[in-house]
């Protein structure tokens, strides 16, 4: 039994130094080391490549139905007779087309041709610092078919030029004036107010050149004129008119004859454009 277990110690002994001395596994060979030249590779994906979504265990969902088709539009008159008479497809079409664009006798357009026709706009004529200049103009226009109203306005005028005779009493006003009627200067009035009083005024004009000029025809008839600026309210009077679109427009000129004259301060009378306040309504 000793002999036994001191044979079974020694075997175990023996086989203990063979697994750990003896039996030992090989080492894995060493991996050459990497030439640093040469760059590691890389997996980059495909430009068009398309991403592969991962797999669901999901019950895949039920495809939409397809839509219905839509009801086929109502052929035109214009078409059904192109379809009757044995038309080819596509120029039936083109008749289709042309009927529901524009059908023969709609209705449609003879109200826009007739919306057309009706349209007006607003014009109006004027400056005019006179009003029977302004009535005459109304009166023309009248006698033309159109309905004329005045709109006045109360405007200050830019510095004008004016020419007067100062020192003047009462009775040298009144031969002055005399004077310078029969010389043809009618336009020449004694002031009134008290301030003035003492002065005959032989024009008033928007530009130098004309005051000059009447300043020394008032020194040729032996008197002392003073040129001189200042500043008037005057009421400029317009003359508005409704023009159709059919209607030729008529010229400042045609509407106010001779007196077609500049207003002082106001600039010559033309055709233009209503106010948007007046056009309006």
């Amino acid at each position: 039994m000793r002999l036994s277990f001191l044979a079974l110690v020694a075997a175990n002994i023996v086989f203990f130094a063979w697994a750990h001395w003896i039996d030992v596994p090989p080492k894995a060979p060493v991996a050459a080391e990497r030439d640093a030249s040469i760059p590691p590779l890389l997996l980059e994906p495909r430009a068009n490549a398309t991403p592969v979504s991962p797999v669901s265990s999901a019950a895949p969902e039920p495809a939409s139905p397809a839509p219905a088709a839509a009801p086929a539009p109502m052929a035109s008159p214009a078409a059904a007779a192109a379809a009757s008479s044995g038309v080819p497809t596509p120029l039936a079409a083109a008749a289709s087309a042309a009927g529901a664009v524009a059908p023969a006798g709609s209705s449609a357009g003879s109200t826009a041709t007739a919306a057309a026709s009706s349209s007006t706009r607003c014009r109006s004529l004027g400056p005019f610092d006179d009003l029977n200049v302004a009535n005459a103009a109304a009166d023309r226009l009248r006698s033309r078919g159109f309905n004329p109203h005045d709109r006045s306005i109360e405007t200050s005028n830019p510095n004008v030029y004016w020419v007067y005779i100062g020192e003047l009493t009462t009775e040298m006003q009144r031969r002055a004036i005399q004077t310078l009627s029969t010389a043809g200067i009618h336009d020449a009035v004694s002031m009134t107010q008290p301030e003035q009083s003492d002065r005959v005024s032989v024009g008033v004009f928007a530009d130098q050149a004309h005051a000059v000029r009447r300043a020394e025809q008032v020194r040729a008839l032996g008197f002392k004129p003073t040129l001189g600026m200042r500043q008037r309210t005057v009421t400029a009077h317009w003359v508005d008119f409704e023009l159709k679109a059919s209607d030729a427009e008529p010229s400042a000129l045609d509407l106010t004859g001779p007196s077609n004259r500049a207003a002082i301060g106001l600039g010559p009378p033309k055709v233009s454009d209503c106010p948007p306040a007046a056009g309006s309504g």
